[in-house]
């Protein structure tokens, strides 16, 4: 069986470059084409995928900061979205398309390809970042990069809006007080 995935998405699959700039709130998709992306119209997919791709690109990118690193985790977040479609948890789009994003970064991580495609998530790289932990570079990408609510990070990091809060302070003080190993 093959197990490919071709997605109707904007420019051949790649994430759309256009569009508003503003993206990714609950409520600016339609409904009623989110219930057919999630009875298997991949058209529909295709719609939701070029309004909230370059959101989840943006985000890959501060993570990995290397361009082809963060569209190929893009690509396989959108395509795992689509094959998950159909058993999406009750979360947004939004939050579930990050949560997605954060499964693969991290995934990336455990392949061993930290210094391309999952940067800081817990390898020494010359960066400020690479002094917190990978929960820490997500909460604080999420929050300060990203400009999501803290119970909004806790939410796609399933952890309670206490240990997102603790673990955003820790981070500010990691950043501002610690100087680098070398």
């Amino acid at each position: 069986m093959d197990s490919r995935v071709t997605l109707p998405m904007a420019n051949g699959g790649l994430p759309a470059q256009g569009g508003p700039q503003v993206l990714g709130c609950p409520g600016d998709i339609d409904a009623a084409l989110i219930r057919k992306a999630e009875d298997g119209d991949a058209q529909a997919f295709g719609q939701l995928a070029a309004h909230y791709d370059l959101v989840i690109l943006r985000f890959l990118l501060a993570l990995t900061e290397s361009e082809d690193a963060a569209s190929e985790l893009c690509r396989r977040s959108f395509v795992r979205a689509y094959r998950e479609m159909r058993h999406r948890p009750a979360l947004s789009m939004h939050n579930w398309l990050y949560r997605i994003a954060v499964q693969e970064w991290l995934a990336a991580a455990g392949r061993g390809h930290s210094t391309d495609s999952a940067r800081g998530a817990g390898d020494a790289v010359a960066s400020p970042q690479a002094r917190l932990n990978a929960r820490e570079t997500l909460v604080l990408t999420l929050k300060i990069r990203q400009r999501l609510a803290l119970h909004t990070v806790a939410e796609i990091l399933q952890i309670s809006h206490d240990v997102a809060g603790q673990t955003f302070t820790r981070a500010i003080y990691k950043l501002r007080f610690t100087r680098p190993r070398h």
